[in-house]
């Protein structure tokens, strides 16, 4: 019985080894074609991929929102962390 769980699990890995790859090329073309340790493995998702790389209308919206929710103060106490934050984050970039 432990033989035939093997074999199993040996297909479910390659079905899910399948099923990656086609997500991974749907996600970004010719990617199937790079080595499994060249691709990207983070941000996975395409709204935290947009997000990383133009992260500017959800600050401003996050912004906007605790304007609404909290007050002007709350929205300027954000407003002074996400600059530190932007800060700090420019200072560690490899340029």
């Amino acid at each position: 019985m432990n033989h035939s769980l093997e074999q199993q699990r040996l297909a479910l890995r390659e079905k899910l080894a399948q099923q990656r790859e086609v997500i991974a090329s749907r996600l970004s073309p010719g990617a199937e074609l790079l080595p499994a340790l060249a691709r990207p493995s983070f941000p996975r998702s395409v709204t935290m991929r947009l997000l990383m790389s133009n992260p500017a209308p959800a600050l401003k919206i996050v912004l906007g929102l605790t304007t609404l929710v909290l007050g002007v103060r709350a929205a300027s106490a954000v407003r002074a962390g996400v600059q530190v934050f932007n800060m700090t984050r420019a200072s560690r970039l490899p340029y």
